[in-house]
C-alpha cells in the first residue's frame, strides 16, 4: 500500500483519539443512566433529544454548520465541551439523572459537530489528491473503529471499578490534551480546493447525483447503520443487565469486540463479495448476540457484527466520497450524512426504549428486536444496490 502523507496520518491519529474519548464517555452515560433510572424509555428519550438538539441548533444558528467553521474552531469547540463536562464531574452532578440529561445534550452537540467536521475533512483530503476514495474510506473507518474499540473497553472497565465522575474526568483530560496537540500540529484538511484539483476520475461525477435520490438513499442506508448502533447501545444493556444479570464490563467488552471486528474489516484487504452478504451476516449475528445464554458466545459473536457493519459502512462512505467534486459539495455531503446518521442513531433508542418498556413488549422483546433491526438494515443496503444497478443499466442503454 502506498505510504500516506504525514498530514493524512496526523488526521487519522486525531480521529482515533477523539473517537476513543467520545465512545468511553458514551458507554459510561448509557450504562449509568439506565442503572440510575431503570427506564429504557427515559434512556431512549434522552439519547434522541441529544440528537434533536444539535439538529435544531444548526437550523437556528447556521454558524454551527461545520461548513462555516474552521477545523481549528472545531477542535476548540471540542475542548470547551469537555471542560464543561469535567466541571460537572468535579461538582458531582453525575450522581443524579438531571446531570445525565445535561451531559447528553452536550455530547449530542459534540458528536454532531465532530462527525460532520471529520467526514468533510476526510473527503477534502481525497479532493486534494492526498489519498484516493477507497483508501480514505478504509483508513477513516479503521481510525474510527480503533478509537471506538479502545473507548468502549476503557469506558466499561473504568465504570466497573470507579465512579462515573472519574470516567468523565479521564475522558476530558485525554480530549483536552489531544485537541491541544491537534491545534499545535495544525491537523486538518488543506485549504479549499477547486474542482480542477479533483483527483483523476472524480471530475466525471455529475453534480445532479447529489439531488437525484442517490445521496439521500445512501444517507438512509448509513442512517440504518446508525439505527443499528443506537439499538446496540440500548438493547444490549437491557439484555445484559435486565435479562441476563451480567456486568457493565461485559457490555464494554461486547462493544470492544465489535470494534475489533470492525477494525479487522478496515485493515484487511476488501474481499470481492457482494455487500449484501455482510448485511445477511449481521442478521444472523444479531440473533446469536440476543439469544445466547453464555456471555462468551454473546460477546464473541460481536466480532462478526463489527466486521459486517464496517464493510457496509466503508462501501457507503466510498460511494459518498466519490459524489463530491469540491469542498462545497464535501461539506454538504458530510453535513447531510451526519444528520441522517445521528438522527437515526438516536431515534433507535427512543423507539426501542418504548418497545421494550412496560408500555410495549417488555424487556423480553429486546431479543427478537435485534433480528428485526438486522433485517431492516439488510433491506436498506439492498435498495442502494438496486438503485446503482438501475443507473448503470440506464447509462449503458444511453450509450
Amino acid at each position: 500500500m502506498k505510504r500516506l502523507p504525514a498530514a493524512v496520518l496526523k488526521f487519522y491519529a486525531l480521529v482515533v483519539a477523539s473517537t476513543l474519548t467520545d465512545m468511553a464517555l458514551l458507554v459510561g452515560l448509557l450504562w449509568a443512566a439506565l442503572k440510575i433510572s431503570g427506564s429504557p424509555i427515559l434512556l431512549g428519550a434522552v439519547l434522541a433529544l441529544s440528537a434533536i438538539l444539535p439538529f435544531s441548533l444548526r437550523k437556528l444558528f447556521p454558524q454551527l454548520n461545520t461548513a462555516r467553521l474552521s477545523f481549528a474552531a472545531v477542535l476548540l469547540f471540542r475542548g470547551a465541551c469537555y471542560l464543561v463536562l469535567a466541571g460537572m464531574a468535579w461538582a458531582q452532578l453525575f450522581d443524579n439523572l438531571s446531570g445525565f440529561v445535561v451531559a447528553a445534550m452536550i455530547v449530542g452537540l459534540l458528536n454532531y459537530i465532530t462527525a460532520s467536521a471529520f467526514e468533510a475533512a476526510n473527503t477534502k483530503l481525497v479532493i486534494a489528491g492526498l489519498v484516493d476514495s477507497q483508501v480514505s474510506a478504509k483508513w477513516m473507518q479503521t481510525a474510527s473503529q480503533l478509537g471506538a474499540f479502545s473507548g468502549s473497553f476503557v469506558g466499561g472497565l473504568l465504570l466497573e471499578h470507579t465512579a462515573m465522575s472519574v470516567l468523565v474526568l479521564f475522558a476530558a483530560a485525554v480530549a483536552v490534551l489531544t485537541n491541544g496537540l491537534g491545534l499545535i500540529a495544525k491537523v486538518g484538511p488543506p485549504s479549499p480546493v477547486a474542482v480542477s484539483a479533483a483527483t483523476p476520475g472524480q471530475s466525471a461525477v455529475a453534480t445532479p447525483e447529489l439531488s437525484d435520490g442517490s445521496l439521500y438513499l445512501l444517507c438512509i442506508a448509513l442512517g440504518m447503520i446508525g439505527f443499528h448502533i443506537g439499538s446496540f447501545n440500548t438493547l444490549t444493556p437491557v439484555i445484559y443487565q435486565g435479562l441476563n444479570g451480567w456486568t457493565s464490563a461485559d457490555f464494554g467488552l461486547a462493544s470492544g469486540v465489535a470494534g475489533v471486528g470492525a477494525f479487522a474489516a478496515a485493515l484487511l484487504p476488501t474481499p470481492k463479495i457482494n455487500v449484501l452478504f455482510f448485511a445477511l451476516l449481521i442478521v444472523l449475528a444479531d440473533a446469536v448476540l440476543a439469544f445466547a445464554p453464555v456471555p462468551a458466545v454473546s460477546i464473541g459473536v460481536c466480532v462478526l457484527i463489527g466486521f459486517g457493519i464496517n464493510h457496509i459502512r466503508i462501501h457507503l462512505r466510498k460511494s459518498m466520497i466519490e459524489l463530491a467534486r469540491d469542498s462545497h459539495e464535501a461539506d454538504h455531503i458530510a453535513a447531510l450524512s451526519s444528520v441522517f446518521f445521528i438522527l437515526f442513531q438516536s431515534a433507535g433508542p427512543l423507539v426501542l426504549g418504548l418497545a421494550v418498556s412496560n408500555h410495549g413488549w417488555g424487556a423480553a422483546g429486546a431479543r427478537p428486536l435485534f433480528v428485526i433491526l438486522g433485517t431492516l438494515l439488510f433491506a436498506a443496503v439492498a435498495l442502494t444496490g438496486l438503485l446503482r444497478a438501475r443507473r448503470a443499466a440506464a447509462l449503458q442503454n444511453a450509450h
